[in-house]
């Protein structure tokens, strides 16, 4: 029997400006370490490309199985942003001053994967301060202000309203701000939202992944995927981060 291999495209990304619809060229998407073993694993083939990237899958028509490396479970393929030009966030919004880290994904609001073609992976339709988070390891020391009367700090699931650790604020140093160590070692790699127990405290995005803050990106990229690869559209589907000139 003879072996025919096809390509087709899975998903690709890409960087625009949300006014003239260019790609941001300066924009830089690649596999994390996790990711370039899942792509291994179902047989996918990564192409950088100009603002973004492109994802294909392998095709054997005549096999029985034709699809090489079947996905048959919700799986994660995270890709680190970079930027090639420092002053990019003086020329594109959102203009914040501390450097943030920037998550996105496929995920709507209630985690459920999204596969429209030209789907936003930002919170909104344009990158905004809602997308920054802080990249941590599963171990890392938090600062508190100890002057709002918190006791302790609050993990909770970045989708639901349920909490997954708490971590006791030693008071005992008087006012002033204290070192507060968090550890999610037992817990998955990921975004979570973090803050205090004291009223009108200000919730602050994290995301947890050992290996990332080692790299030190300017942010994740999560693309989610539950169906074989052959079950999604013919075509591919393209994801979009939409940047708005400042």
């Amino acid at each position: 029997m003879s072996y025919i291999r096809q390509y087709h495209n899975l998903f690709k990304v890409v960087a625009r400006n949300i006014n003239t619809k260019d790609v941001l060229a300066p924009v830089k998407l690649t596999p994390t370490a996790q990711c370039r073993n899942q792509l291994a694993n179902h047989r996918l083939v990564y192409r950088e490309r100009e603002g973004g990237f492109d994802v294909y899958y392998q095709l054997n028509p005549g096999a029985a199985e034709p699809v090489l490396g079947k996905i048959e479970k919700k799986t994660q393929f995270g890709f680190m942003m970079t930027l090639s030009d420092r002053g990019f966030f003086k020329q594109y919004e959102p203009g914040l001053t501390d450097e943030p880290h920037f998550c996105f994904d496929n995920l709507d609001k209630n985690a459920v994967i999204q596969y429209k073609d030209g789907a936003c992976l930002s919170v909104g339709p344009l990158v905004t301060a809602s997308d920054a988070t802080k990249i941590h390891g599963s171990v890392f020391h938090e600062p508190v202000d100890l002057s709002n009367g918190s006791s302790k700090l609050i993990v909770k699931d970045r989708f639901k309203d349920e909490i997954v650790a708490e971590f006791k604020i030693d008071s005992g140093t008087g006012p002033g701000l204290v070192l507060v160590r968090v550890d999610l070692s037992d817990h998955g790699r990921g975004g979570y939202i973090l803050a205090t127990d004291s009223a009108g405290a200000v919730e602050k995005s994290i995301y947890i992944d050992d290996n990332l803050v080692q790299a030190n990106p300017q942010g994740i990229v999560n693309i989610f995927i539950d169906k074989a690869q052959d079950e999604m559209p013919e075509s591919g589907v393209e994801f979009v981060i939409n940047f708005k000139p400042r």
